[in-house]
């Protein structure tokens, strides 16, 4: 295929997509510091450990403070763990999340409605990044879109690829010179530079939109498939989310709590998610056991830290997407990574716009 050929393709994807990958990469930049702007800014008591963490005692608090409401999940919402980030369904069937300072068990943020504070503009541009806003439809657009990212970056490596020993003359940057060829040799630099970074985050983000299509792909190379749905045999009493959360600490006693689902219905079955020291996660982690809240027999599990390579691979695709596998280090690269694609973008709808205007000077009248 002639170079002229794939540049236009490059060029054509690029200037279609290229507001919505900049949305992507605004809101995405955001995201990384979420959690740390957020601790800074809720009023949070001390940490809590591990095994002084009390469930049922946050739900019976919100039982006080959001009378009509019940609690669909909890999620550990920083580390060290000072407060919980809570999912409240209202009688009307919505669904809001609260954070629910862990030291007095009050509700810290998110608990009127209309009020926009950190927490809730954060949960806004995390729905925003992931979803578009549109749920599911606006998820697969997201994923395709960062497929078309992908090929963009492949065809702009191939056309823009330096010949040997023309690397430096397409690494400098020729700003003096200014106009359309400052802003075509910043692109094809940065492009250059951030391509691997980028093709990274354009399959890891397409791989978590389609992860569970992916775990079906996989099973031949032991990947485990997507929880079934299964459910408690009622009888006698519920046990409670401590009781659920102390049967989860039995399997795995060094694992960190993260997230659990509580029963909706009377044959619902706690899902519980916890964190093992060897996973790749810091905070949400993968190891899931689904327990029956009546007598705490585990009905499934999942454990993380054991898996196959194929579940490694797709456990990684999220901490790989935020860098989190590499902690603060591996965030502030991809910082980097997203404030370079945005040049990238700007440079190039910068130097497009310029041949335009340059080609409609020339063009005969």
């Amino acid at each position: 295929m002639p170079s002229q050929l794939l540049r236009r393709i490059h060029r054509w994807i690029a200037l279609t997509l290229g507001l919505h990958w900049a949305l992507l990469a605004l809101t995405g930049l955001v995201l990384l510091f979420h959690r740390d702007i957020e601790a800074a800014l809720l009023a949070s008591g001390p940490a809590v450990a591990t095994y002084e963490l009390s469930l049922d005692a946050v739900v019976e608090s919100l039982a006080t403070q959001a009378p009509g409401h019940a609690v669909t999940r909890i999620g550990a919402h920083d580390e060290p763990l000072r407060s919980v980030k809570v999912w409240l369904r209202s009688p009307a069937g919505i669904v809001n999340p609260v954070w629910v300072d862990l030291a007095s068990n009050r509700i810290v943020a998110g608990g009127e409605p209309g009020r926009w504070d950190a927490p809730r503009v954060f949960e806004l541009v995390y729905q925003l990044h992931q979803k578009l806003l549109l749920g599911r439809r606006g998820e697969v657009l997201v994923g395709v879109s960062g497929l078309f990212l992908l090929a963009t970056v492949v065809l702009g490596l191939i056309s823009g690829w330096p010949r040997r020993g023309q690397w430096g003359k397409a690494l400098a940057l020729r700003l003096r010179q200014g106009g359309r060829p400052a802003l075509f040799g910043l692109h094809r630099a940065t492009g250059l530079l951030a391509a691997a970074f980028l093709a990274i985050t354009a399959v890891t983000g397409a791989g978590m939109v389609w992860n569970g299509a992916l775990r079906g792909a996989l099973q031949g190379l032991g990947a485990t498939p997507a929880a079934p749905r299964v459910w408690s045999v009622v009888g006698g009493e519920r046990m409670g989310a401590d009781e659920a959360l102390k049967v989860a600490r039995t399997w795995f006693p060094g694992a960190a709590f993260s997230t659990i689902l509580l029963p909706q219905a009377p044959a619902d079955p706690y899902e519980i998610r916890v964190l093992q020291p060897e996973e790749f996660r810091t905070i949400a982690g993968t190891t899931t056991l689904i327990v029956d809240a009546y007598s705490g027999r585990v009905l499934w599990i999942n454990d993380a830290a054991s898996a196959s390579a194929a579940d490694r691979a797709l456990d990684l695709l999220f901490p790989l997407h935020n860098g989190e596998v590499l902690g603060w280090p591996g965030r502030i690269v991809l910082a980097g990574v997203g404030l370079a694609f945005l040049g990238l973008i700007g440079a190039g709808l910068g130097s497009w716009l310029l041949r335009r205007r340059v080609s409609a000077r020339t063009r005969p009248a």
